[in-house]
């Protein structure tokens, strides 16, 4: 069944059973909000993470505030090829 996850700011819609075991959760410009990936998670802790931002400010509150030994985080852009 589709769910939303995530606040009014930040938020997705899934199938966290149509996610297979053991998979990961990509948020590319998670920012400074990880109500998805935290709430995904809690209906899934068999899930990883990933995530990616380019900025200080997500770097400092990923890694410093928020982070969780299952969360991977990335310090960088995600930009469509050739941009």
């Amino acid at each position: 069944m589709i769910q939303r996850f995530g606040t009014d700011y930040g938020h997705f819609h899934c199938d966290p059973d149509l996610i297979p075991k053991g998979g990961v959760i990509l948020d590319c410009g998670v920012g400074t909000d990880m109500s998805f990936t935290e709430g995904l998670h809690a209906r899934r802790p068999d899930l990883t993470a990933v995530l990616v931002d380019h900025t200080d400010e997500s770097k400092e509150f990923v890694t410093k505030r928020r982070w969780y030994p299952w969360v991977q985080f990335i310090h960088a852009a995600v930009a469509p090829m050739g941009h």
